[in-house]
């Protein structure tokens, strides 16, 4: 066996080197040391290029070598002698990677010495390579691991502060949510008890969110209950919680007060803030809210009964106007439990499709009359009113369960039963009375329904009446709630002969622009309109621009509430010419009007 095979099969790192030129070729080398060099090894490969030595380390090695051969014996490396090169033990920069038998004590053993060749050896080298080699694996890992669990860290801890956020805010506002404002109130309540202060509860409703956000779109709504967040934290202590706990509904805690002054304040100045329009893109909107107030421990010693109580009074702000605050008292709950009961009736009623004959429903009708000539008048229509009378709750008002109908989405139950018994003495009136009108009244709600006009349609078609016998009314409020894509209907009712009338003018907010764009041929004016001009000379004056205004839009003109004759004479005077109202008849049940109608032909003739 040569000095190659004896040098191949031994457990040691081995390059056979010639140092005759300054390059130091590789004559061979065994494949454990192979592992270790930075370009591929071929006989003629330079020592120095193959393992990238630094000037240091190649002058260093050449002294070892030339000592080697001067000698002709074995010349020892001794990284702890030499002191150029670090065991990566000590965790120190080390080339390792580079050279690894420079960091352990090695020979350089002569080989040839008048060819100037010599042999380079680290004795056990499988093993300590092996070492060196997993320990780098190691450090590499650890260090990529470390740099994985930082990265997991901070994207954990990004989504926690997420969960966090998601768990106490809301995600459209930035407000607090009611888990947030649950533990803020409970919090306050504890001070509170070591303080013997108080707490403010502010239960807040936008007052007609929901028709904004039908008309204009989810987009528009959605900034708009932003900025009116952004408003109402504007408004309150920085000490205060602003929460929203769903819909267009945001509640206040104010925490550490000593009576109800500052916590009517911050009230007033939310309603006067809301108050101011606001602008999204090229819509100009305004708004308004019901405020309801609630005290810590006069009215809750908890943070669900303070909030329910505050609710409360916000209801009944709404009721009696809306845009405005209540303080809680005792007797709004017991109307509120009434109101809830009434609704819980109400429901169950309109789901009964007996309703009509078992709930008490019914229609009555009240006369609509034209001024003629030297003070004759003559019933031209009537205008259809539902009534109920239920066992418990006696004769409900209109006023009363219309509302809850249209919350509850029961109201075209109503509107639909209306139209049927209108249209069922509608077909005898108008034998008696061929011009013979009923005006049937709309919910902005009724035009939510996709199959709306063919509905009304049909059921004259079953009746045998044309369109132009009905005259569908629609208060100024409602006619404000229509959504926008819901306007194609009422001009689709118009063109298939309807007769459309804006009921209750004077009382909400529409423009001149908007009475402009309405297709109805008549306005209506509200009876508290007509009742004020008997005391206002301002209210006088309006009256009689609107009458005139509505004739030059070539509307006609009914006035509701006409109760005496002063009425009668001052409206005639201004023009009017369509009236309705106590002075000429109550409602009536439809046998009445028919009475009322033969009398009318018989004096005629």
């Amino acid at each position: 066996m040569n000095f190659k095979q004896i040098l191949s099969n031994i457990n040691a790192g081995v390059i056979l080197i010639s140092t005759a030129n300054d390059s130091y070729e590789i004559l061979y080398s065994n494949e454990w040391i192979e592992a270790y060099a930075k370009k591929s090894i071929t006989p003629g490969t330079s020592l120095f290029e193959a393992f990238e030595l630094s000037q240091s380390e190649r002058a260093m090695l050449n002294r070892k070598v030339k000592s080697a051969l001067f000698l002709n014996a074995p010349s020892f490396l001794s990284a702890e002698h030499e002191g150029y090169l670090i065991p990566i033990t000590n965790q120190k920069i080390t080339r390792a990677d580079t050279f690894p038998f420079m960091q352990q004590d090695a020979a350089i053993m002569p080989y040839d010495a008048e060819k100037q060749q010599v042999a380079l050896i680290i004795y056990d080298f499988t093993s300590l390579m092996i070492s060196q080699r997993d320990l780098r694996d190691k450090q590499q890992e650890l260090e990529e691991a470390i740099k994985e669990l930082k990265k997991a860290h901070k994207n954990l801890a990004e989504k926690t502060a997420l969960i966090d956020y998601q768990a106490n805010f809301d995600s459209l506002t930035g407000l607090a949510n009611r888990v947030l404002l649950q533990d803020r109130f409970e919090r306050a309540i504890t001070a509170a008890q070591r303080t013997q202060t108080l707490i403010g509860a502010i239960y807040i409703d936008l007052d007609f969110f929901k028709p904004i956000n039908d008309t204009y779109g989810h987009s528009t709504g959605d900034k708009l209950l932003k900025m009116a967040g952004d408003v109402i934290s504007l408004s309150v202590r920085k000490s205060d919680t602003v929460s929203r706990i769903g819909g267009d509904e945001f509640v206040v805690l104010l925490p550490n007060i000593n009576d109800l002054a500052p916590v009517i304040k911050i009230a007033e100045n939310i309603i006067n803030k809301l108050g101011h329009p606001f602008t999204i893109g090229d819509h100009h909107l305004r708004l308004s809210a019901s405020l309801g107030i609630a005290t810590y421990p006069a009215n809750g010693d908890n943070p669900s009964t303070l909030i329910k109580n505050a609710d409360i009074a916000m209801y009944h702000a709404k009721r009696i106007g809306r845009n405005s605050y209540q303080i809680f008292e005792d007797y709004f709950a017991e109307e509120r439990m009434a109101q809830t009961n009434l609704e819980q009736a109400l429901r169950k009623a309109l789901s009964d499709p007996n309703f009509i004959a078992q709930k008490g429903f019914s229609v009555v009708f009240q006369p609509k009359v034209k001024h003629l000539e030297q003070g004759a008048i003559k019933t031209v229509g009537v205008e259809a009113l539902i009534r109920w009378a239920h066992s418990e709750h006696g004769v409900v008002s209109p006023e009363k369960f219309i509302p809850l109908a249209e919350a509850a989405g029961l109201v075209s139950k109503i509107t639909q039963f209306v139209f049927h018994e209108s249209c069922k003495h509608l077909k005898l009136w108008r034998v008696i009375e061929p011009d013979f009108m009923v005006s049937v009244n709309l919910s902005a709600y009724d035009f939510d329904r996709p199959n709306f006009c063919q509905e009304l349609l049909e059921t004259l078609k079953y009746y045998g009446l044309p369109p132009s016998a009905i005259d569908l009314e629609i208060t100024e409020h409602n006619a404000l709630l229509v959504k926008q894509d819901n306007y194609r209907k009422l001009n689709d009712l118009r063109n298939f002969g309807f007769k459309l009338s804006l009921d209750d003018f004077g009382t909400g907010y529409s423009s001149l622009s908007f009475l402009a764009q309405i297709p109805v041929h008549t306005l209506k004016i509200d009876k508290e309109f007509v009742y004020k001009t008997q005391y206002s000379p301002t209210d006088k004056a309006m009256l009689e621009s609107i009458i005139k205004l509505a004739h030059s839009f070539k509307l006609d003109v009914i006035a509701e509430g006409v109760e005496t004759i002063e009425n009668l004479e001052q409206l005639a005077s201004f023009g009017g010419n369509y009236f309705q109202g106590y002075f000429f008849s109550k409602p009536l049940e439809a046998d009445a009007i028919t009475v009322r109608l033969q009398k009318e032909k018989e004096q005629r003739f």
